[in-house]
C-alpha cells in the first residue's frame, strides 16, 4: 500500500495517495516496522506539500505516541516534514500519561482524502449511577456518543463524583474512531483495607502484608548463689580489718550467718 502510495505522489497525484496512506497505518494490519514508518512519513510529507498542516502534525503525534523510538529520516524526506517531525515529538514529551485511560483506535473502509474522525469517550467498571463528567477542548461530551471532529489533538477530561479529574490529551484522525475508556475508582471498587493500584487494564487489588510475629524475649533468671557469694565475700573483708595486728590479743570475733 506503500508502494501504491508512491507510485500515485510521482503520477503527481498526491490527493488521492492521502486516503491509501492514512488506511495502510492502521496498526491492525501489522506491527509498526520500517514500512509503516516510511509510511507515516509519507503521510505526513504530502499533507505539509498539499496545505493540510494541522492533519500531518496529528498523524506524526499519533505515531510517536503508538511508537516512541520513530526517527525522522532527513535524507528521503524534506526539511519541512522533519521540522514537523522534531516539533510533534516535542508536544508529545510535554504530555503526561495517565494511568487511569486507555486509548484505542478502529479505521474505517473510507479512504478518501478529506473528511472528519470520531470521538467516544466512556467509563470502565463504574456503577453507571454516578454521575461523570465528560469534555473535549472544554466543550461538554455525552458518554459512550461518538462526536464528530476535524483532524488535531484534543484535550480529554474527565470527572466523576467525589473522584479527582482524569486528563489526557490524544488525536483525532480522518476516518478513524479514537475510543477512550477511563477507568475511575470509587468506593463500591474497593476492598475494605487493601491498598488498591490503578493501570490501564483495570484495578489490581492488592491485600496488605501481615504484621510480623514477634516473640517475647524470656527473661534471664538471676541466680540466688550470687547474694550469697556476695555476702561472704564482703564479710571476709570485714572480718580481715577487724583483726589485730602481729603481736596484739584476740579479744574479739565476727559471726557470719549464712541465709
Amino acid at each position: 500500500m506503500v508502494d501504491s502510495a508512491r507510485a500515485l505522489i510521482d503520477d503527481f497525484n498526491e490527493r488521492q495517495s492521502i486516503g491509501l496512506l492514512r488506511q495502510a497505518l492502521n496498526p491492525a494490519l501489522g506491527a509498526p516496522d520500517a514500512s509503516w514508518a516510511r509510511g507515516v512519513q509519507l503521510l505526513g510529507q504530502t499533507l505539509l506539500q498539499t496545505n493540510q498542516r494541522e492533519e500531518a502534525v496529528s498523524w506524526l503525534r499519533w505515531a510517536l505516541r503508538l511508537s516512541p523510538s520513530l526517527q525522522a529520516d532527513s535524507v528521503n524526506f524534506t526539511p519541512a516534514l522533519v521540522k514537523a517531525f522534531e516539533e510533534a515529538r516535542e508536544f508529545v514529551a510535554t504530555n503526561r500519561t495517565e494511568p487511569r485511560v486507555l486509548i484505542r483506535f478502529e479505521w474505517s473502509t473510507s479512504t478518501t482524502s478529506g473528511g472528519f474522525g470520531d470521538l467516544r469517550v466512556a467509563r470502565g467498571e463504574v456503577n453507571a449511577s454516578i454521575p461523570v463528567q465528560l469534555s473535549a477542548n472544554g466543550e461538554f461530551l455525552d458518554e459512550g456518543r461518538p462526536r464528530r471532529l476535524s483532524p488535531g489533538s484534543y484535550r480529554i477530561a474527565a470527572r466523576i463524583a467525589r473522584q479527582s479529574d482524569a486528563e489526557l490529551t490524544t488525536e483525532v484522525l480522518p476516518g478513524v474512531t479514537t475510543l477512550v475508556t477511563v477507568n475511575f475508582v470509587t468506593a463500591d471498587s474497593l476492598v475494605a483495607v487493601a491498598p488498591v493500584t490503578v493501570t490501564s487494564g483495570g484495578l489490581v487489588i492488592k491485600r496488605p502484608s501481615e504484621p510480623p510475629v514477634v516473640t517475647p524475649k524470656t527473661p534471664k533468671r538471676r541466680s540466688k548463689l550470687l547474694p550469697i557469694i556476695g555476702g561472704v565475700v564482703v564479710g571476709g573483708v570485714v572480718a580481715a580489718l577487724a583483726m589485730p595486728k602481729s603481736g596484739g590479743s584476740t579479744t574479739g570475733g565476727i559471726v557470719i550467718r549464712l541465709p
